[in-house]
């Protein structure tokens, strides 16, 4: 399947902010060493903001659609001239926490 890109050459893509407990958020770092930053990536023709971030979750660091829940989203597309995206965020909370044993971002 091919990226949604837009008529002025823009990348739809999902940015994914996954929070565990009360302020802490998931950083990856880059392969590389070049930098840090929230799992993110493509929409894909004919799916779905959330189906696309779940996706990535998995694709990216292994979270897995049982492990998270949705709770929130951008109400409009953001875009970004570098690299050229347009770009919704998606916020998820870990749906495991340290007191029931584990947490999706262990």
């Amino acid at each position: 399947m091919s990226d949604v890109i837009d008529s002025d050459g823009f990348r739809a893509n999902v940015g994914i902010v996954l929070m565990r407990g009360e302020g802490e958020v998931f950083l990856g770092r880059r392969t590389g060493g070049r930098g840090w930053q929230f799992p993110q990536g493509g929409v894909r023709v004919g799916e779905q903001l959330e189906e696309a971030a779940l996706r990535e979750l998995h694709e990216e660091i292994g979270v897995s659609r049982t492990d998270v829940e949705l709770v929130g989203r951008t109400t409009r597309w953001l875009r970004t001239d570098f690299p050229p995206v347009t770009f919704a965020a998606i916020s998820v909370r870990c749906a495991l926490d340290r007191s029931s044993g584990g947490s999706c971002c262990d």
